[in-house]
C-alpha cells in the first residue's frame, strides 16, 4: 500500500483503487466508517473467499514443508560430482525461463492462472523430490530439476493470479492483509517443518567424529570440493533408507497438497470488462479504479533498457546470489562440513524462522523511518556485509556449532529485509507500470540465483564470498545514484506546483 492506494492484480490488470479520504479505515474493526454493514450475500463471499485462502495456505504449507528440506540438504547430500548444486543451478535456470515464457505470452497467463494450473504444478515437485533422496544420477536428476524449475515459474504465478481474485472477494485491507499474512506464514512454517523432519529422520544414524576432528579438515574459506578420498566423515552421504524415509514423507506431503487442491479449491470466475471491475469496486466503498494491462515481452524488454533498471541489477543479482550461497555453499562448505549432514535442517529452521519474522518487523520497521527503504536497506547492508566478513575470517568448528544457528538466523533477517525492501524500491521507482516492475525483479533475482548455483560448481567458498561482497558494494552505488536522482526529481516536482 502506498499513498492511500492499493495495488490489486485481477485477472490479467492490475488494478489501483484510489481510496477519498474519509474512507479510512479503522484498525478496531476493519471496516470504514462510512460504509455500510456487508450484504449476507457479501457475507457468504467473504467466508468463501477466506475459506479457500486457508485451503491454499495449507497445500503450500505442505508443498514448502518438501520443497525447503528437498533444497536445504541438496548440496550435501548429493555431493558427488557437484550433482546436487548442479541440479539447483538447472533448476533457477529453468524457472527463469519459464518465468520469461509466462509473463511474455498472454496465452501462458492465462493457462497459468487457474485452480488446475496450482494442482499439477504442485505434483509436478514429486519428481524431484524423489530423485534427491532415492535416484541421485544426474542423468535422473537434472532432468527432473528442469521439470521443478519450470513448475517454480506456474506455481507461484499460478498462486499470485488466485490470490489477487480472491482479494477482490474479501473486500477490505484488513482481510487482504489476513489472506496474504496467512499465507506467507503457511510457506515459512513449511520451510521449518520440512527442514526439521530431515534433521529428525537423518540424526538416527549420524556418524561418530574424532574429537580433534575439526582440526583435521578444511571447511568454511578454505572449502572447495569434497575430499575424494571421503576422509571428512561429516559429509559421507547419509543411510538410503533414512533418505527413502525422509523422501517417502516429502513425496506424501507434495501429492496430498495436489489432492488438496484438486478436491477442495474452488475455481475463481474471472470478472470480464471494465464497467464490471469498476461496479465491484463502487460496491466496496473503493473510489474509482484504474488499470493497466499485464506485462508483455516488449514493456519488460523497454523497462530492461531503462536507467534505472540498469543501475538497480547488481542489487537485485545480490538478493538471488545471496539466497543461492546460502543453499549450496553455506550448507556443505559451513554447516555440514564442520557438524554433519544430519544437522543442516536444524540449522536451515533457525533461518527459516527468522526470515519469517524478519519479513514481518521490515514491513513495520518501515514506518518509524523518515526514508523507510533507505535506512532499511542500509542496515541490511551493513548486516550482510558484516556477515560475509565473518565468514571470510571465521573458521567453522563442531564446538563452536552455536556460532553456525546465529549466523543463520542473521541471514534469514536480511534475506527478509531484501525481499522485502527491494519490492518496495522498484514500487517506488516504477510507478507507472508496477507489474512489469515486478516481472522484471523476478527475473533478475531468478538470473542472480542461477548464477550463484553456477558459480557454485567451479570455485571455492572463499572466491564467492568476495563475489558477494564485490556485487554488493556495486549494488549499493547503483541504487544510492538511482535513490539520489529519484529524490531530486520528485523534490523539483514538488517546487514547480
Amino acid at each position: 500500500m502506498t499513498n492511500g492506494n492499493v495495488r490489486r492484480v485481477t485477472g490479467k490488470r492490475v488494478c489501483f483503487i484510489e481510496r477519498p479520504l474519509f474512507l479510512q479505515e479503522t484498525p478496531a474493526t476493519g471496516l470504514t466508517p462510512h460504509s455500510p454493514e456487508r450484504s449476507p450475500d457479501r457475507n457468504s463471499r467473504f467466508w468463501r473467499a477466506l475459506k479457500n485462502v486457508a485451503i491454499l495456505s495449507v497445500a503450500f504449507l505442505l508443498h514448502s514443508s518438501a520443497h525447503g528440506g528437498t533444497v536445504g540438504m541438496q548440496s550435501s547430500v548429493n555431493a558427488a560430482a557437484s550433482t546436487g548444486t548442479t541440479a539447483l543451478a538447472v533448476a533457477s535456470a529453468t524457472a527463469w525461463a519459464a518465468g520469461c515464457g509466462v509473463a511474455a505470452s498472454g496465452t501462458l497467463r492465462d493457462l497459468a492462472s487457474g485452480k488446475w494450473a496450482l494442482g499439477v504444478s504442485l505434483l509436478a515437485a514429486a519428481p524431484y523430490t524423489a530423485t534427491t533422496t532415492m535416484m541421485p544420477d544426474a542423468v535422473v536428476l537434472l532432468p527432473a530439476a528442469a521439470l521443478q524449475g519450470v513448475a517454480t515459474a506456474i506455481l507461484w504465478a499460478s498462486q499470485g493470479a488466485y490470490l489477487a481474485a480472491r482479494e477482490t472477494e474479501l473486500g477490505g485491507s484488513t482481510a487482504d492483509r489476513l489472506s496474504f499474512s496467512m499465507f506467507f506464514l503457511a510457506v515459512h512454517s513449511g520451510d521449518v517443518c520440512g527442514n526439521l523432519l530431515m534433521s529428525t529422520v537423518l540424526s538416527r544414524d549420524q556418524p561418530s567424529v574424532p574429537a580433534n576432528f575439526s582440526d583435521m579438515v578444511s571447511c568454511g574459506f578454505d572449502f572447495c570440493l569434497p575430499p575424494e578420498d571421503n576422509s571428512n566423515v561429516n559429509l559421507w552421504r547419509p543411510p538410503q533408507r533414512r533418505l527413502s524415509q525422509v523422501g517417502i514423507a516429502f513425496l506424501a506431503s507434495v501429492v496430498t497438497a495436489s489432492v488438496l487442491v484438486a478436491l477442495f479449491l474452488e475455481p475463481v470466475k474471472r470478472v470480464e470488462g471494465e464497467e464490471k471491475r469498476k461496479t465491484a469496486g463502487a460496491e466496496a466503498g473503493e473510489g474509482d479504479v484504474r488499470c493497466l494491462d499485464a506485462p508483455t515481452h516488449v514493456a519488460v524488454l523497454r523497462q530492461m533498457a531503462s536507467p534505472y533498471q540498469i543501475l538497480l541489477v547488481p542489487l537485485t543479482l545480490f538478493a538471488g546470489m545471496e539466497e543461492a550461497f546460502l543453499h549450496t555453499d553455506f550448507t556443505q562448505a559451513y554447516v555440514a562440513c564442520s557438524i554433519g549432514i544430519s544437522n543442516l535442517g536444524y540449522v536451515m529452521a533457525c533461518y527459516a524462522v527468522a526470515s519469517g519474522v524478519g519479513a514481518v518487523i521490515s514491513c513495520f520497521a518501515s514506518g518509524y523511518f523518515a526514508e523507510g527503504r533507505s535506512s532499511l536497506l542500509v542496515i541490511g547492508s551493513a548486516l550482510h556485509g558484516g556477515l560475509v566478513i565473518v565468514m571470510i575470517v571465521w573458521t567453522p568448528r563442531a564446538d563452536h556449532a552455536y556460532s553456525l544457528f546465529i549466523i543463520a538466523s542473521l541471514w534469514g533477517l536480511c534475506d527478509a529485509l531484501w525481499k522485502t525492501q527491494i519490492n518496495v524500491i522498484y514500487e517506488a521507482f516504477f510507478p507507472d507500470d508496477p507489474t512489469t516492475a515486478m516481472v522484471v525483479l523476478w527475473l533478475w533475482e531468478s538470473a542472480g540465483y542461477a548464477l550463484g548455483c553456477g558459480l557454485s560448481v567451479p570455485l571455492c567458498t572463499g572466491v564467492k564470498l568476495h563475489s558477494l561482497l564485490v556485487t554488493l558494494l556495486i549494488g549499493l552505488i547503483g541504487y544510492s545514484v538511482v535513490e539520489s536522482y529519484h529524490s531530486g526529481y520528485c523534490r523539483g516536482k514538488k517546487a514547480h506546483k
